[in-house]
């Protein structure tokens, strides 16, 4: 609704803030998009931590290689 929700200087905070504020008791799947400037390992150690909060979630990570955004996250 035109607000920033997140702010964080760290990536992997940022997304995991974010995430977080995505991910609820309904939440199935959550697919993560690595863009030009994002990094396969820190989307592995995003999975990593998402599990760790519902290991029954199903996450896919895919290379975009999007411009601009490091990462684009899908939760469904």
């Amino acid at each position: 609704e035109g607000k920033i929700v997140v702010s964080e200087p760290d990536r992997f905070d940022a997304s995991m803030t974010t995430l977080k504020a995505m991910v609820d008791e309904d939440s199935e799947i959550v697919t993560l998009i690595v863009g030009e400037e994002g990094q396969l390992e820190e989307a592995q150690r995003i999975e990593e931590a998402l599990l760790e909060l519902d290991d029954e979630l199903e996450i896919e990570i895919h290379e975009g290689n999007q411009p601009v955004y490091p990462y684009i996250f899908s939760v469904e």
